[in-house]
């Protein structure tokens, strides 16, 4: 019996590895128990992660499957839209923490 894994079973297993690291990560930055400003602007860092990586995931369930018709520009467009919120919250982040007193 050959088991043959499709690109569509690797892009979902690779979606749900990048999910549990993200949700591994927010663990651990809840277990550290860093306050103040350091923690805050580490806290937007992780949202802007958590926004990339349900993005990913939600672009291979939902997009990938339901509207990929020829010329359908929307999930792409979607998708950047996305991303580009998980970049600027993950900017502000850094911004933050190059703010803080040293």
């Amino acid at each position: 019996m050959d088991m043959i894994i499709t690109p569509r079973a690797t892009e979902y297993m690779l979606d749900i590895m990048t999910l549990l690291l993200a949700i591994w990560i927010g663990i651990q930055l809840v277990r550290s128990n860093i306050r103040g400003q350091v923690g805050a602007a580490l806290n937007i860092i992780l949202a802007g992660i958590l926004v990339l990586t349900v993005n990913h995931l939600m672009d291979t369930l939902i997009f990938s499957s339901l509207f990929s018709k020829p010329g359908f520009l929307m999930d792409a467009i979607v998708h950047r839209s996305i991303n580009l919120v998980g970049f600027i919250l993950m900017a502000i982040g850094f911004w933050r923490l190059s703010a803080t007193p040293k």
